[in-house]
């Protein structure tokens, strides 16, 4: 691992800021060896379809609301299983948009 600090904003700065996170550190792609790419770029895809989940259950009135708050619950619980699984160089590949359409 040679820039650790990008792995932890990657992963775990996805709580905080959301898809801003491993947004930054996919953008700093040039500074990640390339153990760390294959782990940034799951959590980059994880936030990018909780992104349009989460648009789409904000049009359902009450229920929507329910499972946002599932989907936020979600998002920290993967963020730190990426994190744990970081550490080995392993990137964790939750449920996202992409795995279905590849």
């Amino acid at each position: 691992m040679k820039n650790k600090g990008l792995m932890i904003l990657g992963t775990l700065g996805a709580i905080i800021i959301g898809i801003f996170a491993p947004l930054i550190a996919w953008l700093c792609k040039d500074n990640l060896d390339g153990s760390e790419k294959p782990v940034i770029a799951t959590m980059l895809n994880f936030e990018i379809s909780l992104l349009i989940i989460g648009v789409i259950l904000n049009f359902i009135p009450v229920l929507g609301r329910l499972l946002s708050f599932a989907l936020v619950v979600t998002n920290i619980v993967y963020a730190i299983m990426a994190f744990v699984a970081a550490k080995d160089n392993k990137p964790l590949t939750p449920l996202s948009i992409y795995e279905f359409v590849k």
